[in-house]
């Protein structure tokens, strides 16, 4: 049976005040492309977690659900997107969740579709996006951190989100989620916020 509970007991610590401290000096966490760092002994990783994750688990209740991911690199988008086939195929998933089932007729890395109509389609900036009516619309990383220097690139990724993305998924009331660290004051995010969109 699904729940929506964890199994376990979560003991929470009572926050009783805030006191300003000063400037002092934080520590800065670079994560290479594919590793996951801990906080407070959780594992953390926004790919794994949204992209593979989120989706395979919001099937079990919503199978109509339907995902648009894009990333900068569509190796990437498609790394994500075979990991979330390979967890709603698996052994363990099945056993607890049989209804969910992929489509074979409609079973690709770049989109695939479950029995309830639902699918997860795998992009790129610039690349596949119109024509698609998703619920769910994630952006994880649109700017590629070593050209995010370069104007002309970072506006490629907001004009790809303003021009092409703005547009799917109205008919459906489509979310969106954006994922990226920030890499300069005109990235995505910054464009979002400028906006008021934030």
């Amino acid at each position: 049976d699904f729940s929506p509970e964890f199994s376990r007991v979560l003991i929470e610590d009572e926050v009783l005040s805030v006191t300003p401290a000063g400037t002092a000096k934080c520590r800065c966490l670079t994560v290479d492309e594919d590793s996951s760092f801990t906080a407070n002994d959780i594992a953390v990783h926004n790919s794994l977690l949204v992209c593979v994750f989120w989706p395979a688990w919001v099937w079990i209740r919503l199978p109509v659900t339907r995902w648009l991911f894009a990333t900068y690199s569509q190796a990437f988008t498609l790394r994500d997107s075979d990991k979330c086939r390979q967890l709603i195929r698996s052994d363990w998933y099945q056993k607890n969740w049989p209804s969910v089932q992929i489509r074979a007729e409609q079973d690709s890395k770049t989109k695939f579709e479950n029995t309830a109509t639902g699918w997860r389609l795998a992009t790129s900036v610039g690349g596949h996006g119109t024509g698609e009516h998703p619920d769910r619309i994630i952006a994880d990383d649109c700017h590629n951190v070593k050209q995010s220097q370069s104007e002309i690139e970072r506006q490629r990724g907001v004009d790809w989100w303003n021009n092409t993305i703005s547009t799917r998924g109205q008919v459906r009331s489509s979310r969106r989620v954006v994922i990226m660290q920030r890499l300069h004051a005109n990235d995505l995010s910054g464009d979002i916020i400028s906006k008021g969109l934030w």
